[in-house]
């Protein structure tokens, strides 16, 4: 275990998103239609992401899992991410043409094991409760860890602390949703 630990594991922002609207979308429009709004979507958020030191470890369907060094730099990349996508969705006449993404963010160790391109861990499993779960259309949902280790908090809004299931029967996560302006 130590050795794995030694090569592997990283403290790091690991950010799970997920777009809504999929099974809606698909009976309305068909898979297609789903999957160039899953092309437009990653098209629009990776590069603000990497662009704010977001690593893209892999896509799985309608998700992005991403790695960041920095929680301000995580969630202000997030920010402007769905800043983006609002502009876009905002332009958009019909509500199946929207690409409507939920981010849930942690922070703590994780295993990267960039020979897999997979994120493990039980920080990783908090994330994907916040962006899968939590998470729905254009939300942004940090954990208490991405809370307490911004260095400029004032920089963001908060909703006050609300509480979700942990992974699998794991402890609850506290989390706060960041209210962001639709022009940015």
């Amino acid at each position: 275990d130590e050795r794995i630990r030694e090569r592997y594991e990283q403290t790091k922002v690991i950010l799970v998103s997920d777009m809504s609207g999929f099974t809606r979308t698909v009976r309305k429009r068909g898979i297609l239609h789903f999957l160039s709004l899953i092309m437009l979507m990653r098209k629009i958020v990776v590069p603000i992401l990497e662009a704010h030191g977001g690593y893209l470890v892999k896509t799985e369907a309608d998700n992005l899992y991403m790695l960041f060094d920095d929680c301000d730099a995580a969630v202000a990349g997030c920010v402007k991410a769905q800043q983006a996508l609002a502009a876009y969705n905002d332009a958009q006449a019909v509500e199946d043409d929207k690409a409507l993404v939920g981010i849930g963010l942690d922070y703590g160790p994780v295993l990267n094991a960039v020979d897999d391109e997979d994120i493990y861990g039980y920080n990783r499993n908090r994330a994907e409760v916040l962006g899968e779960d939590e998470g729905d259309a254009e939300l942004l949902l940090i954990s208490d860890n991405v809370r307490a280790s911004l260095s400029a908090p004032d920089a963001f809004t908060f909703s006050e602390p609300k509480q979700a299931d942990g992974f699998d029967g794991d402890e609850p996560i506290e989390y706060y949703l960041i209210e962001w302006e639709r022009s940015g």
